[in-house]
């Protein structure tokens, strides 16, 4: 056999090298060319990862993107055979604020297949997670109504859940519902009407209302009680506007601190934010309510027979916090509904109450009868708190006894209005976020896009 001359060239034997090359070199301008219009829908808002503000002084900039990239677009998908997305509900303004978003979001009701009902039953809430805050709302009345793929952001920033941070938002967002409770939408002809609710842990709930919650005197957000074992008068919209405008008067014409001010008006800090959603309509948390029972109980009870009893569910306690996540909670009732036997430490009985509450918390719509089985649990939880006067009773636990009865009466469901949804947005955010955080810049644009995809686009 004939030896093979060596080349000059290294490569010269590796048969169908120029294929390759030239295979690489086409996908290399077919990325360069997707590159470009990813370039073209990045705003410079989003790539600041959506802050809110009033500046307006790059909308011109944006519009003259917004008319390059829909030149781009024709050309790009002829010679690379690349489906592109176009953001057009996004395209008509530059930051992410509430009043547009909110406008855009309900405007999509248009794309729906089917509407369930002439009334539209809508919940806003919002939560702060990795010290980013997500204001959204959802239809309860739509299949899977707590899926993360329902809810419809209509802001995002960086920073808490307070009232400070968010009252800009709301007040706009308020301006809207003012104007869709009293004209409803229009669509396809038929006349919509919708009925808004609002929920969140209490924290965001207090933000909301304008009520001091935590440790004040009157921690209660529904009631003016004192005491977390007793229900107290329930408080009102009005009442709350007005014992506002009482500590407004009273600071310009005396010296009381504000502090004692709101203490002696009902411990109220604010005006609520949203006024046209009753107090009625807001929704105790299932998710946040039910994880404090089963944390405090868990504390309490200081057992080593639990821990055995957890043990095959694979769960850790939230890093630097001796207290497991809403998740973890819920495996662990699961399991004391499934196998209650398996238990044999303190406080059996309560935590087989906890779960047998728990869920009843689906985001499904309740039955009369299991509307009468979650009351009776309710009774029965207040019994056995009783017998234990050492347990202390917190906000969360105050809210299940006294208050989440007369919602799920009156509304016939609890989870279908609940904030468990807003806590799965946070993992899918966070996501995204692994997927952003990446020394390819390839890489971060197209896990950016697929956020804001994910987030703006995707029909309900």
């Amino acid at each position: 056999m004939k030896a093979v001359k060596s080349s000059t060239d290294p490569h010269a034997s590796l048969a169908g090298l120029k294929l390759v090359q030239k295979r690489i070199k086409k996908n290399n301008e077919r990325k360069k060319k997707v590159s470009k219009i990813m370039e073209k829908i990045r705003r410079d808002k989003y790539k600041k990862r959506i802050k809110f503000d009033e500046e307006t002084e790059c909308e011109e900039e944006v519009k003259d993107n917004e008319s390059e990239r829909e030149k781009l677009i024709p050309e790009v998908q002829k010679e690379s055979n690349v489906e592109v997305i176009q953001l057009k509900g996004i395209s008509n303004f530059t930051d992410i604020t509430a009043p547009s978003a909110f406008k855009y979001s309900i405007a999509r009701l248009k794309n729906m297949k089917k509407i369930p009902s002439r009334r539209l039953r809508i919940t806003i809430g919002g939560d702060t997670g990795d010290k980013r805050t997500k204001l959204c709302f959802n239809l309860n009345d739509l299949k899977n109504p707590q899926s993360c793929y329902r809810y419809l952001i209509f802001a995002e920033y960086d920073g808490d859940d307070s009232r400070e941070n968010m009252v800009d938002i709301l007040e706009e967002v308020e301006i809207d519902l003012k104007k869709l409770l009293k004209e409803g939408v229009e669509i396809n002809g038929v006349k919509y009407f919708f009925q808004f609710y609002a929920t969140g842990d209490l924290k965001f709930i207090c933000s909301l209302l304008g009520c001091q919650g935590g440790s004040s005197k009157k921690f209660c957000c529904f009631c003016k009680t004192e005491k977390h074992i007793e229900e107290g008068p329930d408080r009102t919209i009005e009442e709350i506007n007005q014992n506002y405008q009482n500590i407004k008067e009273k600071l310009k014409s005396s010296k009381t601190k504000e502090n004692i001010l709101r203490q002696q008006n009902e411990s109220v800090c604010g005006y609520p934010l949203l006024p046209s959603i009753p107090i009625e309509n807001i929704c105790p948390p299932a998710l946040h309510c039910c994880m404090a029972l089963c944390n405090k109980l868990r504390i309490f009870s200081k057992s080593s027979k639990f821990d055995e009893f957890i043990k095959d569910l694979n769960i850790k306690p939230i890093q630097g916090r001796d207290e497991y996540n809403g998740n973890a909670c819920r495996k662990i009732l699961q399991k004391f509904r499934k196998t209650p036997d398996a238990y044999d430490g303190p406080n059996k009985s309560l935590f087989t109450t906890i779960a047998d509450i728990e869920c009843y918390a689906k985001a499904e719509m309740l039955k009369e009868a299991e509307i009468k089985l979650l009351e009776n649990l309710i009774k029965e939880l207040k019994h056995q708190l009783n017998d234990i006067p050492s347990f202390k009773i917190g906000n969360k636990i105050h809210a299940i006894l006294f208050h989440l009865m007369p919602f799920v009466i009156r509304e016939k469901s609890w989870g279908i209005f609940s904030e468990q949804g807003i806590e799965a947005i946070h993992a899918k955010f966070a996501e995204f976020e692994k997927r952003k955080i990446s020394k390819k810049f390839e890489k971060s644009k197209y896990a950016f896009f697929e956020m804001l995809r994910m987030t703006f686009i995707k029909e309900m």
